[in-house]
C-alpha cells in the first residue's frame, strides 16, 4: 500500500514538471481533483493548474446556489467527472500532535482506534479520523503523528449536504493546502470519509444502518453526559438546600433577636408599670386628700402627668395637700384661678407628676 501510494505521488509530480501538451497526451487518463472549501453555507471550488491553486467557482448553499452549481458543471464538463475533495478547516475538525512507538507505524490506524478516547474527547464510534506521518526519531524509537478526528455527526451532515445537491463527496479531509494535496492517492491517505459512506449509498438498509448509528452515537452521548448532568444536578440541589438553611438560620436568629427584645420591652413595661401607681390608686388618693369643698370636673392621666379642673373654695391649699402626697410632685397651676360668681366657688386647673418610686400598694 505504502509502495503504490509512493507511486501514486511520483507520477503526480513527474506530471506537473511536463509541458501541458505532454501531460495532455500521456496523463489525459489521470482524474482531476475537485477541492470544495464550505464555510457558513458558503461553498468555493479550486483546482490545480501547474502546480497553482485557483478558485473556480462560489456559491451559497441554497436553492439558487444548487442552480448555479448546477450550470457551472454544464459550463465546465471537464469538473464534472472529477472527483470531489471537501476540504475542512480547524475549525470543523480536532487534530492533535502525537508521540508513538515506532512499532505503532506498522498497524497505525488500529493503534489510534484503540487508544482514541485517550487523546480525545471520543471513542472509534463516535468520530471518523485519519492519522498523518510527521516523522520519526530512532533514537528515542518514536514516531510523530498528526491525528485528524470529526464526529460521525458532523461528517455525515456535510456528506448529506452536497448528496442533497447531487454532488456526492468522494474524499475529506484536512485542508493542508492544495499544493500539499497533488494526487487522489495522497488525498485518500487524509481521507475521513468511511468505506461505507460511498456515493452510491442510500437504499433502506444503509439508511436504516445510519439511524441506528446515530441512535447509538446519542446513547454513547448520553452516557457520557448524563453522569456530569447528574452530579451538576446534585451540586445545584445542595447549594438550594444550603442557601434555603442560610436563609432559615438567619430567620431564627431574627426571631431570637425580636424575642430578646419584646421581653426586654415587657421587662421595661412591667417596671414602669411596678414604679407608676395605677389609676384606681391615685383616685383614691386623690379622694383621701381633697377637702370636702372641693369637686373635680376633669381628670387626665396621660403617662405620668396628671390634669385636674374643678372647683373649690380653698383652691391655693391644694398645692401643698398635693405635694404632701408620696403620688405626686411638681405640682402648679396651669392657668389663673377664676372666681364663679354663681358658685362662690374658685375655678382652677393644675397639673402634677406621678412619682415613679411610688409601689402600687402605696407604699415608698
Amino acid at each position: 500500500m505504502m509502495i503504490l501510494n509512493f507511486w501514486h505521488w511520483w507520477i503526480n509530480e513527474l506530471s506537473i514538471l511536463m509541458p501541458s501538451w505532454f501531460r495532455l497526451l500521456f496523463f489525459t487518463n489521470r482524474q482531476a481533483l475537485l477541492f470544495i472549501r464550505y464555510t457558513n453555507f458558503q461553498v468555493d471550488f479550486y483546482g490545480m493548474e501547474a502546480g497553482v491553486e485557483k478558485k473556480l467557482a462560489h456559491f451559497y448553499l441554497h436553492n439558487e446556489g444548487k442552480i448555479q452549481c448546477q450550470a457551472f458543471f454544464e459550463e465546465h464538463s471537464n469538473w464534472q467527472s472529477a472527483k470531489k475533495v471537501l476540504l475542512l478547516n480547524h475549525h470543523q475538525v480536532l487534530r492533535r500532535n502525537l508521540s508513538l512507538p515506532i512499532a505503532a507505524q506498522e498497524n497505525l490506524n488500529q493503534v489510534i482506534a484503540y487508544e482514541l478516547d485517550r487523546y480525545t474527547p471520543l471513542n472509534a464510534n463516535q468520530a471518523y479520523y485519519s492519522a498523518r506521518l510527521l516523522g520519526k526519531n530512532k533514537e528515542n524509537n518514536q514516531i510523530y503523528v498528526e491525528l485528524t478526528c470529526i464526529t460521525k455527526k458532523k461528517l455525515n451532515y456535510f456528506f448529506d449536504e452536497f448528496m442533497a445537491w447531487g454532488m456526492p463527496i468522494d474524499i475529506i479531509c484536512y485542508d493542508y493546502g492544495l499544493e500539499n494535496i497533488k494526487s487522489e492517492s495522497q488525498a485518500q491517505s487524509y481521507n475521513l470519509l468511511s468505506k461505507d459512506l460511498h456515493p452510491t449509498r442510500g437504499n433502506t438498509t444503509e439508511i436504516f444502518a445510519r439511524i441506528l448509528g446515530s441512535i447509538f452515537l446519542l446513547l454513547c452521548a448520553v452516557s457520557i453526559i448524563f453522569p456530569f448532568w447528574s452530579l451538576s444536578h446534585r451540586l445545584s440541589e445542595l447549594e438550594r438546600q444550603t442557601t434555603d438553611a442560610q436563609r432559615k438560620a438567619g430567620q431564627v436568629e431574627q426571631l431570637k433577636s425580636d424575642a430578646n427584645l419584646t421581653l426586654e420591652l415587657a421587662s421595661t413595661v412591667n417596671n414602669l408599670k411596678q414604679q407608676t401607681p395605677s389609676t384606681t390608686l391615685i383616685l383614691k388618693e386623690l379622694t383621701g386628700i381633697l377637702p370636702d369643698n372641693t369637686w373635680l370636673k376633669s381628670f387626665d392621666l396621660s403617662e405620668n402627668k396628671l390634669r385636674l379642673e374643678g372647683l373649690s373654695k380653698s383652691s391655693s391649699a391644694l398645692i401643698g395637700l398635693l405635694e404632701a402626697s408620696p403620688y405626686f410632685e411638681q405640682t402648679s397651676f396651669v392657668s389663673p384661678v377664676v372666681q364663679d360668681s354663681r358658685a362662690g366657688m374658685d375655678m382652677f386647673t393644675l397639673e402634677t407628676r406621678i412619682e415613679h418610686h411610688a409601689h402600687a400598694d402605696g407604699s415608698l
